[in-house]
């Protein structure tokens, strides 16, 4: 038997940074304290971005083309080359925007104010570096969410007693 001190950690594998593929305002914090357990998808903040707007009228305006038969193809470009509405569609999910999202701009014909920064995994926050009004950079850390339903035990042992030791060796840990 032996008995050692340790300490319990986060596993490394599961923590996740979360940043915002797009420069905008924080306009509402839908999580807004550390502790606070989140659901993968969850939305964290509401954001405003006049990037992402911008991107999503160039989205109307491609559909309407398409439904009016102008936007299929260009002067001396075949029609198969260019499709306006699918890589407008696509220019928006490389920023993260749903599908559901993207759908919505077009069923409605309305760009969306702001758009949601969600959770890319369940977990808890250990770390909120942002604020309701906050402007944002696109690749800013903005929340650290680590998922506790496994940790690691970092356990001091002496020299003497690392041979006796293997990957796979069950251990009784009392916690204070």
């Amino acid at each position: 038997e032996i008995r050692t001190v340790g300490t319990v950690m986060v596993d490394e594998t599961r923590v996740v940074k979360v940043t915002s593929k797009f420069s905008g305002y924080i306009e509402r914090l839908n999580v807004n304290f550390v502790g606070q357990a989140v659901r993968r998808g969850q939305s964290l903040a509401e954001v405003f971005s006049p990037d992402l707007l911008a991107a999503e009228q160039e989205l109307l305006v491609a559909a309407r083309l398409s439904q009016t038969g102008g936007g299929n193809s260009l002067p001396g470009v075949p029609a198969t080359n260019i499709d306006l509405v699918s890589s407008a569609r696509q220019r928006l999910r490389l920023w993260d925007v749903s599908d559901a999202e993207i759908n919505q701009v077009v069923r409605t014909g309305r760009p969306i104010r702001t758009v949601a920064l969600r959770t890319p995994n369940s977990g808890i926050v250990t770390d909120k570096k942002v604020v309701q009004g906050q402007a944002i950079q696109a690749g800013e850390e903005l929340y650290t969410i680590t998922d506790l339903s496994s940790v690691w035990l970092d356990a001091q042992v002496r020299d003497g007693d690392a041979g006796a030791i293997a990957p796979g060796t069950t251990a009784v840990i009392q916690l204070a």
